[in-house]
């Protein structure tokens, strides 16, 4: 494993624990968010000349992130009498399912408009 990539999981996983009294159990999600945006924002591979800025903007998230996830979906799930509902979010190329289960569908999109501006609350410089 190479440097970027040891210090892209350290930072997610500090991330995740910073962002668990926010995020609660989708504190793995923001954080797995925040630092793919980031490297849609660099591209893979990292390039030489911008290595140094990219482990500044790491060490920095989530502070100025460009991250704007969006409802992929939701869906339903259980038998009839236990049914609940999760939610899909997709930052373009991939998709981070919640651990959150929602009674119904409008507390789903109810939550991911919560996620959204909490992430865009944390991001700001």
């Amino acid at each position: 494993m190479d440097e970027i990539a040891r210090r892209k999981q350290e930072r997610r996983r500090g991330l995740a624990e910073q962002l668990e009294p926010i995020f609660e159990e989708d504190a793995a999600n923001a954080a797995v968010i925040l630092v793919t945006a980031l490297d849609y924002e660099f591209g893979n591979p990292i390039k030489e000349a911008d290595r140094q800025r990219y482990l500044e903007a790491l060490e920095a998230l989530p502070r100025n992130s460009k991250a704007k996830p969006h409802l992929a979906f939701a869906s339903s799930y259980g038998a009839q009498s236990e049914l609940h509902w999760r939610v899909t979010l997709t930052d373009g190329n991939a998709e981070y399912e919640s651990r959150r289960p929602f009674r119904t569908e409008e507390e789903a999109y109810a939550y991911v408009t919560e996620f959204r501006l909490r992430l865009a609350e944390i991001a700001r410089p």
